[in-house]
């Protein structure tokens, strides 16, 4: 059996975030599995996985001195050390394999500028940090590895057509979730405390919407998909934060909805808030993957995103008529969750969703990126 020395670069080692858990959970298995893994990052915000080495990256002050001291020093420390292998998990200049775990920046800039409008937009166009990012992007999937790791075919998809990268130097792992821990039997401890702990009847349809930054997750088409659905007396609840809170709130509250759309604020343990739903939405502007999807999706609950989420690819069967083609189409996620609403609707397709997620557990993630690793390190051998 290989044993392999592999080296992480990214910006912080945590268990919060969807980058962070995915770094967190794949260094906590491959050193289950016998090899030897450091984290070179900037800040460390959890103990470390047992057998997980942490080495600090020095950062000057400043958001983007701090984006090219990672860029530089982050690859520069790592092969000075002479490990196996170098995985970039962020935008670095130089590793063996580069993780591309959150798309394009470029993609999301274009997509994220026809939500913001001119001013914002003019402003990001001209930014020393997100043209460094963009600059740094481009050298990465252009000349600094040898081998991409996309967590979707949008990912994959994105990157061939942004970059003129090789579809043959691109793989596409999926990620993957603890089933244990986001399980339909949550329903049973969490349900009825959740709902009455944010002021939620027991009887009435919840849909959840959990994530961090509303407007690139689409919670203004939620709240408009809702005013359509006034007469349904149905509610939704919102996990996570964002700088503008304050303005969903009330823009819930000037279509009628303030009693209607819950907001909970950023909160720990999300398997709770899935515990306590019948539905989940998710209508994304952009989304490599949304890991928040697939969990969802194994503790039960169908789930609506759309087809720039890399999640709607694992969505099949009946489910993949609760993929939006467009994000901000408030009729069409009204129509979706109006069907879901029919009697025995949600309940049989929960249970197909439960199915199709129990496919992808952190386990299964871990075992096909260790296999590319080794595939990788062959070639550079040769």
């Amino acid at each position: 059996t290989i044993r392999l020395d592999i080296a992480f670069i990214a910006k912080r080692y945590d268990t919060v975030g969807g980058t962070e858990r995915d770094l967190y959970h794949l260094t906590e298995l491959l050193t289950r599995l016998g090899h030897r893994v450091t984290v070179y990052c900037q800040e460390v915000r959890t103990t470390p996985a047992d057998g997980v080495s942490i080495r600090k990256v020095p950062s000057l002050p400043g958001r983007t001195a701090k984006l090219w001291s990672l860029a530089l020093l982050g690859p520069k420390m790592a092969y000075r050390s002479g490990h196996d292998l170098v995985i970039g998990f962020t935008r670095v200049l130089r590793q063996d394999i580069v993780r591309c775990g959150g798309g394009t920046h470029r993609v999301f800039l274009e997509r994220i500028s026809d939500a913001e409008g001119e001013l914002k937009s003019f402003f990001k166009r001209f930014s020393p940090y997100h043209n460094s990012l963009l600059f740094i992007e481009k050298r990465q999937l252009q000349k600094g590895n040898e081998k991409v790791l996309a967590i979707s075919d949008v990912v994959r998809k994105e990157i061939v057509s942004v970059y003129g990268v090789s579809e043959d130097s691109i793989e596409v792992i999926y990620d993957g979730i603890d089933t244990e821990t986001f399980n339909p039997s949550q329903k049973s401890i969490y349900r009825e405390s959740i709902r009455k702990e944010f002021g939620l009847p027991l009887d009435r349809p919840v849909i959840l919407f959990l994530g961090n930054g509303f407007k690139r997750k689409g919670l203004g088409t939620l709240i408009e998909a809702l005013f359509l659905l006034k007469d349904k007396d149905i509610y939704s609840l919102v996990v996570g934060g964002d700088a503008s809170m304050k303005s969903y709130k009330e823009k819930a509250g000037a279509v009628g909805l303030k009693d209607k759309v819950v907001f909970a604020g950023p909160q720990k343990s999300p398997e709770r808030f899935y515990a306590a739903a019948d539905i989940f939405v998710m209508p994304s502007l952009q989304e490599a993957f949304g890991n928040s999807v697939l969990e969802a999706m194994a503790c039960g609950l169908p789930a609506i995103t759309t087809k720039i989420a890399g999640a709607s690819e694992i969505m099949t069967g009946e489910l993949a008529d609760y993929v939006l083609a467009d994000p901000l189409d408030a009729v069409c996620l009204s129509e979706m969750i109006s069907r879901l609403l029919e009697p025995g609707k949600m309940e049989r397709l929960g249970m197909d969703a439960r199915f199709i997620a129990k496919r992808y557990t952190v386990e299964s993630n871990a075992r096909g990126i260790e296999d590319l690793f080794k595939r990788v390190l062959e070639e550079k051998k040769k």
